[in-house]
């Protein structure tokens, strides 16, 4: 029979199963009555006190007399493995001492300053002392207290790791203190965060990269996640890590010291607790680690994972980055730093063991010879910095040099930018994409973070098209696009569009530097005269507030030749694309008509619905068409490449205006997005469609419109009667993976250049518009077959009775018309879970109220034209209360027969008969099913 033990501070997970004679930590962890543990915590070694872990009935072992057998031991011993750092240098080759229990071992640190020693089972606490000089003799002394470090979702987890990063010193509590508050603000505010002092999901992934990337002592075991899918803060503003100041000329944060760790079972590594003994020491006891200084003068406090103390006459302990400091000598200060861990037997610096055996992790190395390579060798990627002589994914001792031979990094300050006596790799990379056009990444500061990963991105893009540009370099002109002209790829990129600089990457970098190629997409910002370009206002934009100034207009010149341009087109031409505006909090780029927008790409029967003209559809096409443009022209203004990138949703398009997803007022991440819902869709309905527009460029969408029940059954959201989704993006291997769902992240799809192929997308690719008819019936069909509830009767008689529908009340084009527009800026208003929204309910009871005459008991297939009109009048005005553009919507088309100096100033073609309305007769409304 099975026991439940509840986790005391100080276990972890091999310790608990040692202590029930389990010889492998993984029989507890993957058994199935554990599940409710593996839902609440990613990493077994890193518990919260009175976590229940469910301790199964232990096997029995059946053996034969007179035979032999070989017995296989469990795991072996959990260890011990530190990082010593002081002044964000490796104390490399210092001798050590460490005590567990009676046992005294001694030793030197390697070369990177880590101290690795088996476990034994029964050790909680352990003391360390590390002499930083011989001579005069100076040493560091901290009593480490084992598996302290709480789990991120536990607030005081959060609070050590702060601590770590040098942005807390108040206590481990557990509580949301002011103190916390402030500390939660000023680390938001240096990763470019919203600094609302609250805890967020976007905050605590970063405070977890950030304490990882620093000697955090919370490693993920192996097989259990890679940092591959952390986040990381966008460049172009403060220092990311614990060095960064809290703002512009702002003093570093509150340092602190950290005393806390997780262990690591199977051989794995665990990060202690320091406190301190001698003359005039004094320490503090946070959380359950204790920590102070030695020697006169010495003192300090623990808050995390990693140990702090002041050694020597007024030496005191501070801490910078992710790792706590302690001084050596006069004024002298230093880090320690856990590592991670070990499994199988082995030992694992900065990643992962695998198959039993110690794996050390390495960088990330290109398969062809380092003389060849611009990057020393090292697949460049996220979170690669060369202050932390991080490249290729891992933390270099020894660097390759461009010529390959090996070069010793000296210490960096762990400033970003700061100039290396190694080669800077990443500050090469970033100037490089500079030099070929792509500026997205910002200023080179030799940090791979977000905008790098962006422009790399980018650059794999532009790198599988046919054409690309050259620049003759010998053309004095000032004017970037007269120096560029259009030849062709001959080394066409065919790997992923993944962020990662792979070998073919950084093959075609050389080749394109090699031959002057260039970005073959430039979006100018120019001055207007008389409706026409004139002089260039600012060039190369890419970031959506790059050119932050209203007046000018937007146009992009390709030279890529990849999309097919509608008769009367030049692929010389500049082709309009907005103009940047602002909205509160917010700005970007937006396309009217018609000064924005081409007269080919407006809602057509022949580009929406595959129809010639309005006379030659059917009956149904006709009123469903009516329907369908009359709330369009609320929403795209009626044109396929009328785009919205300047308030809280990244990307708004199409006859519903879809958005990528939204960040509403204070939501720490963005909602998912309903243009994602139809991106989605395209890709089941038409393959050809999605990959020219969409897939092509490095993007599907997370969830399969065929996955589950199929239909769109992932993204369904029965409550609102819509679909949602979130962007994936393609990995080096070709596979897809859920981007980050952060503002910052979601950013990448308001720039310039996303902006122009959603928009060409709308232009001039016939799947693409044919799709939008099809997605906004099917969101007329979940409106209509919403069920109404109660108060309205049901429908037949008999056995052939059912229960009302939204669409059974709701009969006529103007009704219809009313409702999709409502719905689609407020979906709740319209339907709920089980029934119409309470809105709609509001607006129907007002209807019976004011026409007490009219029989509304009887089943609504027998309600009148009169029904209609009173429903109409009362939805009308319940709607028109939340959206004045209702009213539009009811009048349509208010334009026919005017001109674009009177009523037609959006220049509408559609041919439409004389007298067309939407009918506000009952049961007018003929839908065309999807």
């Amino acid at each position: 029979m099975s026991t439940r033990h509840k986790v005391k501070q100080g276990e972890w997970l091999s310790k608990i199963a040692r202590q029930y004679g389990f010889a492998k930590w993984q029989e507890l962890w993957d058994h199935p009555d554990n599940a409710p543990l593996r839902a609440k915590r990613t990493n077994p070694f890193c518990l919260q006190v009175d976590d229940e872990v469910v301790i199964p009935e232990l096997p029995g072992l059946k053996v034969s007399a007179g035979s032999s057998y070989s017995l296989q031991g469990g795991d072996p011993p959990d260890r011990i493995r530190l990082g010593m750092r002081r002044a964000n240098a490796p104390l490399g080759l210092k001798r050590y001492e460490l005590k567990l229990g009676e046992k005294l071992l001694k030793g030197t640190l390697t070369f990177q300053g880590l101290l690795d020693q088996p476990l034994p089972p029964e050790a909680t606490e352990a003391t360390l002392k590390v002499w930083t000089s011989e001579e005069p003799e100076l040493s560091c002394e901290w009593q480490l207290k084992l598996g302290h470090l709480d789990p991120l979702d536990a607030l005081s987890g959060v609070q050590a790791r702060l601590a770590n990063l040098g942005w807390y010193n108040g206590p481990i509590n557990n509580e949301l203190t002011e103190d916390t508050r402030t500390a939660l603000a000023s680390f938001q505010l240096a990763l470019l965060l919203t600094p609302t002092g609250e805890l967020s999901k976007e905050t605590l992934e970063s405070l977890a990269d950030r304490h990882e990337q620093n000697g955090g002592t919370e490693v993920l075991p192996p097989s259990f996640g890679s940092d591959d899918d952390e986040e990381e803060v966008e460049e172009g503003g403060g220092s990311p890590g614990g060095e960064s100041s809290a703002g512009a000329g702002a003093p570093p944060p509150p340092a602190t010291g950290s005393a806390s760790a997780s262990p690591q079972g199977g051989g794995s590594s665990t990060g202690g607790s320091a406190s301190g003994t001698g003359t005039g020491g004094s320490g503090t006891t946070t959380g359950a680690t204790a920590q102070s200084g030695t020697g006169t003068g010495g003192s300090g406090t623990t808050t995390g994972a990693t140990a702090q103390s002041g050694t020597g006459t007024g030496g005191s302990g501070t801490t910078t980055g992710a790792t706590a400091q302690s001084g050596t000598g006069t004024g002298g200060s230093g880090t320690t730093t856990a590592a991670t861990g070990q499994t199988g037997g082995g030992t694992a610096t900065g990643g992962v063991a695998t198959g039993g055996t110690a794996a050390a992790a390495t960088a990330q190395q290109s398969a062809t010879a380092v003389d060849t390579h611009r990057y020393g060798g090292f697949v460049l990627q996220r979170r690669d910095r060369d202050d932390q002589h991080r490249w290729g994914g891992a933390v270099q001792p020894v660097a390759q040099g461009n010529n390959g031979a090996p070069t010793l990094v000296a210490p960096g300050t762990g400033t970003v930018g700061n100039a290396l006596t190694a080669p800077t790799h990443v500050l090469r990379l970033q100037r490089d994409l500079r030099e070929l056009g792509f500026l997205i990444g910002g200023t080179p500061d030799g940090a791979f973070g977000l905008g790098t990963d962006w422009a790399v991105r980018e650059f794999q893009i532009y790198s599988k098209m046919e054409n690309v540009a050259q620049e003759d370099t010998a053309n004095t002109s000032t004017n970037y696009v007269e120096r560029l002209s259009q030849v062709a790829n001959t080394q066409i990129y065919q790997g992923a569009v993944s962020g990662i600089v792979n070998d073919d990457t950084e093959q075609r970098i050389r080749h394109w530097l090699t031959n002057r190629w260039r970005c073959p997409v430039i979006v100018r910002a120019m001055n207007v005269a008389n409706g026409n370009p004139t002089t260039v206002f600012q060039d190369n934009l890419w970031r959506h507030d790059d050119c932050a100034n209203t007046a000018p207009r937007i146009y992009v010149r390709d030279f890529t030749g990849y999309y097919t341009l509608p008769t009367g087109r030049n692929e010389d031409d500049l082709r309009v694309l907005g103009t940047y505006t602002t909205y509160p909090s917010y700005g970007g780029p937006v396309s009217m008509p018609t000064r924005h927008t081409w007269a080919t790409s407006e809602l057509l029967p022949s580009n929406l619905v595959g129809v010639a003209n309005y006379n030659s559809m059917t009956a149904s096409q006709r009123s469903t068409y009516k329907v369908v443009r009359a709330a369009a022209e609320q929403e795209n203004l009626g044109y396929f490449d009328s785009l919205n990138a300047y308030d809280n949703a990244f990307i708004s398009l199409g006859p519903c205006h879809w958005t990528l997803g939204i960040l509403f007022a204070g939501s720490a991440e963005p909602s998912e997005g309903e243009l994602c819902g139809f991106l989605a869709y395209l890709r089941s309905s038409n393959q050809a469609a999605f990959e020219e527009a969409i897939e092509f460029f490095g993007l599907r969408i997370d969830e399969d419109w065929d996955a589950g029940a199929g239909n769109g059954a992932t993204l369904y959201s029965s409550s609102g009667k819509k679909y949602s989704g979130w962007p994936a993006q393609q990995r080096d291997d070709a596979t897809w993976a859920r981007m980050d769902e952060t503002e910052s992240a979601g950013n990448y799809y308001k720039t310039y250049h996303w902006y122009y192929r959603f928009q060409m997308a709308g232009r001039t690719i016939e799947g693409f518009q044919r799709a939008m008819w099809n997605a906004a019936r099917i969101r007329l069909r979940d409106i209509r077959d919403t069920p109404w509830g109660t108060g309205v009767a049901n429908v037949g008689t008999g056995a052939n009775a059912r229960a009302p529908t939204v669409g059974d009340v709701a009969t006529s084009e103007k009704l219809m018309g009313i409702l999709l527009r409502w719905h689609i800026f407020r979906p709740g208003h319209v339907a709920a879970q089980n029934s119409a929204g309470q809105r709609l309910r509001n607006a129907f009871t007002a209807a019976k109220q004011a026409n007490p005459t009219l029989n509304w008991t009887q089943a609504p297939n027998l309600w009148t034209n009169a029904h209609e009109t009173a429903l109409i009048t009362h939805i009308l005005a319940e709607a028109s209360s939340v959206n004045d553009s209702v009213d539009n919507v009811a009048n349509w088309p208010g334009w026919l027969g005017g001109t674009v100096q009177t009523t037609n100033p959006r220049n509408y073609q559609l041919a439409l008969p004389a007298g067309t309305t939407l009918l506000s007769t009952r049961n007018s409304f003929n839908f065309d099913v999807p």
